[in-house]
């Protein structure tokens, strides 16, 4: 399931256009990107471009529906062998809204977003342990990006959530998660 969406940092979905800050991403910096430039706003068009899997997304009607339609529409799209789902979001209620929907599907999925749906989804899937107690629970989230702006999304990420970080050197960039690195 794919969000491709962070709305407080003006990255939203909307008709299957992905707009940073108003802007199309194909005239963002994105479209620049270094190992792997944008030259499309069409969010679902970027994943087909990247994968051989069968992509659909799901719009701003679709979310309109409501859960229980939301629910149905992404089992009905991995009955015909859809394997990614790219959602619009224009805020944070709708990824709310999609979190709780691919959860009560009941499809398996892996979260592909950068941040606010996988931290919705865990919000839902992992309640808070007693603070006496720690949680058995793990969530794994790995950016690979080198785009600064995806630096700043990490850092607003580990500022935001409660983490425990690891952090790798890559030896052709030297650049490390967090922001520090990054190119700017």
């Amino acid at each position: 399931m794919a969000v491709p969406c962070f709305p407080s940092s003006g990255r939203i979905n909307v008709g299957g256009y992905l707009l940073v800050h108003g802007v199309p991403l194909h005239k963002t910096e994105a479209a620049l990107d270094p190992k792997a430039p944008v030259h499309t706003p069409l969010s679902a068009e970027v994943f087909r471009a990247q994968t051989k899997y069968t992509t659909d997304s799901l719009l701003i009607e679709d979310l309109m529906q409501g859960s229980s339609f939301i629910a149905e529409k992404i089992k009905t799209l991995a009955g015909r062998g859809v394997r990614i789902i790219v959602f619009d979001a224009i805020s944070d209620e709708d990824i709310e809204l999609i979190a709780g929907a691919v959860i009560a599907s009941g499809v398996k999925f892996i979260a592909v977003d950068p941040g606010p749906f996988t931290a919705a989804l865990a919000r839902k899937l992992i309640p808070p342990p007693p603070v006496e107690q720690k949680s058995g629970s793990k969530i794994l989230v790995a950016v690979g990006s080198v785009n600064a702006v995806a630096g700043k999304q990490v850092d607003y990420f580990l500022a935001t959530e409660h983490t425990y970080n690891v952090s790798m050197e890559t030896a052709e960039h030297g650049n490390t998660p967090g922001g520090a690195g990054y190119p700017g």
